[in-house]
């Protein structure tokens, strides 16, 4: 069995990212540790929040804010992977 059949996810994430970053720095965030990505997340976030200049101050209902707080960590992360998405879309206009 080859190495691609094992960790066939593995090689799709590293083809994606290597639309963006040459492939042995995808590589290299893909084989992270769960928290390491979680942790480049926040501060890719911050260097995104840095250069957005308009960026308004979060207010949200409490209703939304409940429904933040009792997400699970695959359902956050659902959110996340969203949220980057439309930011894709409104920086790409």
């Amino acid at each position: 069995m080859s190495l691609l059949e094992i960790r066939p996810h593995h090689t799709q994430r590293v083809q994606r990212l290597s639309l963006v970053l040459p492939r042995d720095v995808a590589d290299e965030i893909c084989d992270l540790p769960t928290c390491s990505k979680a942790r480049l997340l926040g501060e890719l976030s911050e260097e995104v929040l840095e250069q957005i200049e308009q960026y308004p101050s979060l207010m949200l209902s409490a209703t939304t804010t409940q429904w933040l707080k009792s997400l699970t960590l695959s359902q956050t992360c659902q959110v996340l992977e969203n949220l980057a998405l439309m930011l894709i879309n409104e920086v790409s206009q």
